[in-house]
């Protein structure tokens, strides 16, 4: 976990000199998704245009307290930290060692905490940093190539960290799992349809 510390003066995403390069990154993406395709749901990372429709569903410009599941190599993190309040707080879930690892290394942001392990313990998370929830959730796990048995929790945890009129945001490339998510949040709808990505996404807002 990274520490949370004082929140004052600039803050700085990325270290100085270790900034990598597009092609370095999806490099690495790809890799991890030809390792483990139903961790990873793309070949490559998220696109600007779906990065912003999802920063744009969520208002994160508005929200106090922001978790995100499944960042992958931290394409919309560096945009949800560009755009979010200065005293906001962002809490972070990456499952996977190597993905969790990188942004550990490279995010530098005391308002900023990293956990590598599953979005199902947001609950607890929010309970050690003396937060009471969250005001959206950004979501980038690939809920299409979970079983309902692995997904319920994350939604569960999602749905009761959430404040009420919070909001979940999720892209996904296929309907295949609106039903699932329509048993979590008062209200569900496709906000936009993303072309300009790989592979074209659906951006999904569900209220609690």
């Amino acid at each position: 976990m990274v520490a949370m510390g004082p929140l004052s003066g600039r803050y700085h995403i990325l270290r100085r000199g270790i900034k990598p390069s597009a092609s370095h990154e999806h490099l690495f993406f790809a890799r991890k998704w030809l390792a483990a395709p139903g961790s990873v749901g793309s070949v490559v990372p998220s696109s600007r245009y779906l990065t912003r429709a999802m920063l744009a569903a969520a208002d994160v410009t508005s929200c106090n307290v922001i978790a995100e599941f499944g960042p992958g190599t931290g394409v919309m993190t560096n945009e949800i930290m560009r755009r979010m309040p200065a005293a906001a707080r962002l809490l972070i879930f990456e499952i996977d060692q190597q993905f969790a690892t990188r942004l550990r290394q490279r995010v530098v942001d005391p308002r900023v905490a990293v956990f590598n392990e599953s979005a199902d313990q947001l609950r607890q998370r929010l309970a050690e940093q003396q937060l009471d929830h969250v005001d959206c959730i950004i979501s980038g796990i690939p809920f299409g190539a979970l079983s309902p048995a692995d997904a319920q929790p994350i939604l569960e945890a999602a749905h009761n960290a959430l404040r009420p009129g919070g909001r979940f945001v999720a892209f996904q490339y296929t309907p295949f799992r609106l039903s699932l998510f329509r048993s979590y949040f008062s209200s569900l709808k496709i906000a936009h349809l993303v072309v300009r990505n790989l592979p074209p996404s659906l951006v999904v807002v569900g209220i609690r």
